[in-house]
């Protein structure tokens, strides 16, 4: 070999060496930036997560709150129908206690 070519090959085998070292660069860069990325859906889930769970907590108040106020009238209906059907059974009440009294007095002036 003449002193051309070996100093062709060794700038030939530099650079393959080169091309090596900078494939080898690339394959870590490629490995970081998909942990890099990895890391980023990460946070972006965490950031969709958070939103949801606060989406969750406004729902869950506003469908207490109705019920509270399905109750409350409810239970101011239920204490309406109770007053009315004590009035009722009063009257009632009332009612046979002065036919049995009335029937009473009319058996004794038959009698």
């Amino acid at each position: 070999m003449g002193p051309t070519v070996r100093k062709f090959y060794e700038e030939m085998q530099r650079g393959f060496e080169a091309i090596k070292a900078v494939e080898a660069e690339i394959a870590a860069l490629v490995k970081q930036r998909a942990d890099v990325k990895r890391f980023l859906d990460i946070d972006a889930e965490q950031a969709e997560l958070a939103r949801l769970q606060g989406e969750k907590a406004g729902i869950l108040s506003d469908a207490t709150a109705e019920r509270d106020r399905m109750l409350g009238q409810a239970r101011t209906e239920s204490d309406g129908i109770l007053t009315k059907a004590r009035e009722t059974a009063e009257q009632v009440a009332a009612g046979i206690v002065a036919r049995a009294n009335a029937d009473s007095d009319t058996v004794r002036g038959e009698a």
